[in-house]
């Protein structure tokens, strides 16, 4: 089963109202006639076109005394982001994870990208 995007649903329902058949639609899209079902019902329904809006948690920034923070104490440690939580925690009672801490040094140019784990 393949990814569909908004340009993909759009397409599928033009194809839909041009009746041609949903098998043929489902098998040029590569998804089951049940979703082009779905995708047309949406339609039917909302009178516009579907989208697929993006899941997850929206990114939280960080404020800037916390950005400060971090810089200031990877200059006076310089250890990695995970020793640099620990540390911070010590010093400050404020928790960080260790993956915003890495972000906000990779936007920095502190760290480089690591390799291995892509």
């Amino acid at each position: 089963m393949s990814n569909v995007s908004n340009r993909d649903i759009q397409r599928i329902i033009r194809h839909w109202i041009k009746e041609k058949p949903v098998i043929g639609i489902a098998q040029e899209f590569q998804v089951k006639r049940q979703r082009v079902y779905l995708f047309v019902t949406q339609f039917k329904d909302m009178g516009d076109y579907p989208e697929i809006k993006k899941l997850g948690r929206k990114p939280q920034r960080l404020d800037e005394r916390t950005e400060e923070l971090i810089l200031e104490s990877y200059r006076t440690n310089n250890v990695s982001p995970t020793q640099l939580e620990k540390k911070i925690e010590e010093s400050c009672g404020l928790h960080i994870p260790h993956n915003r801490i890495y972000q906000v040094l990779l936007f920095h140019g502190l760290v480089k990208i690591n390799m291995r784990k892509r």
